[in-house]
């Protein structure tokens, strides 16, 4: 008989919550399953544990590594071994109530579904960990109905709802494998690529408003552990996993981008973790993916660099209480991209006239030089082509302030000799 539904659990390092996990997945209402367990050469008594739940219920597979390969690799062997119509993705240390997987699976079947997203409980082993940041159900209340997976995502998104928790997520095999959906191997933070990749593509999916998954915080876990070059290693992987899935898929989506972006943040957050063990042929045996690193090493020197030479550039204007820019076309907005690399702030934007011009430009206010007045110890930058500096100094000469030109990346007082 076809499995209705494959679980499919990696293990390592988790006896002491083993058992629990896999009595809560065996316990299922949903009687036609079959449960494939990775054994990732855990250190443990875990090989033993499963084994022996494997000899009293036939519907557990066991596969033992001969080295640990990480959860992704371990999630890609359980899926391509899946027989299941659905599958579900388990951590070995959580649980599911017994309920889960009958009323997923029947839904999924009524509504024809590729996914659904729901919500879970959380378990703190340690008081220490009550203070960590996971929202275990979604802060919005959405329409229980059929969505497009990106619209869906969409919606999480813009709500600061999205997650990439895999135990909150019920997916149809075949549609996972047609779409060569899987996790990025010997790395950390593969779920982050694998949820917006399947998320992105389904075609039908629903969330579900109920805990169904129960989740462990636990000492030493992936979420609980200091941060380490590991963070980097997989949020760089992702990143670019996701970048190049964008691309092949042709996505036009702005919480997709906004997601891109949120995750190069990471990458620039950890990278200083990451060069302190200058390893980089170690992390990235992959010739192509050593190189990307590098180039992007390359890239973050230089943008130090150039950070630092922007910074001495702009440092005689933090003297002055006030400081404005004149000028709302290409190059204001090159020099506001600047200016935002520093601690400067700047007041608002000075033009000839409101007339063909924004009321706001960048999020800074947009004020026709007619209706401005400069307040005490104020400075204002020309943001124009250097060939009206001149005319323009002309203007504002008739204003209480002191001027400045911005030229080839560099501001000088106007009065001054270049």
């Amino acid at each position: 008989m076809v499995p209705e539904v494959s679980v499919i659990i990696p293990v390592y390092g988790v006896e002491d919550y083993l058992a629990d996990c896999l009595n809560s997945v065996l316990g299922q209402s949903l009687k036609n399953l079959e449960v494939i367990c990775v054994d990732d050469a855990s250190p443990d008594r875990c090989p033993e544990i499963l084994d022996d739940f494997a000899m009293r219920d036939a519907r557990l597979k066991v596969i033992h590594l001969k080295e640990n390969r990480r959860q992704g690799y371990a999630r890609n062997l359980g899926l391509e071994q899946a027989r299941g119509k659905y599958s579900y993705f388990l951590d070995s240390d959580d649980m599911i109530h017994t309920e889960t997987l009958q009323e997923l699976y029947e839904t999924a079947e009524q509504d024809r579904l590729d996914g659904i997203f729901f919500d879970s409980e959380v378990l703190f082993e340690e008081e220490r960990f009550s203070g960590i940041d996971y929202e275990p159900r979604r802060r919005k209340a959405y329409a229980e109905r059929i969505y497009g997976g990106q619209e869906l995502f969409e919606r999480f998104y813009e709500a600061d709802d999205w997650n990439v928790y895999i135990w909150r997520q019920f997916w149809r095999t075949d549609f996972l494998k047609k779409n060569r959906i899987g996790f990025p191997e010997s790395t950390e933070h593969e779920d982050e690529s694998f949820s917006v990749e399947a998320a992105v593509l389904a075609e039908r999916v629903r969330y579900l408003p109920k805990a169904y998954a129960i989740h462990r915080y636990r000492a030493d876990s992936v979420m609980t552990r200091a941060k380490s070059p590991r963070d980097f290693h997989g949020y760089f992987k992702v990143f670019r996993e996701l970048v190049l899935f964008k691309k092949n898929n042709h996505i036009k989506s702005q919480a997709y981008d906004n997601n891109l972006a949120r995750l190069y943040e990471l990458v620039e957050l950890y990278h200083p973790l990451f060069i302190q063990e200058d390893k980089a042929g170690e992390w990235f045996p992959e010739k192509s993916l050593r190189e990307e690193y590098e180039l992007f090493s390359s890239e973050q020197e230089a943008r130090s660099i150039l950070g630092q030479r922007i910074r001495n550039a702009w440092e005689p204007l933090t003297i002055y209480n006030h400081v404005f820019l004149y000028g709302a076309g290409r190059i204001a907005k090159r020099v506001i991209q600047q200016i935002r690399m520093t601690a400067l702030n700047i007041d608002g934007i000075l033009v000839t006239s409101g007339e063909g011009n924004p009321v706001r430009m960048e999020n800074y206010p947009v004020i026709p030089l007619s209706e401005w007045k400069a307040q005490q110890n104020t400075a204002v930058v020309m943001s124009v082509a250097e060939s009206v500096h001149k005319e323009v100094a002309e203007l504002l000469g008739e204003k209480e302030c002191d001027i400045y030109a911005y030229y080839h990346g560099r501001v000088y007082p106007f009065r001054n000799e270049k």
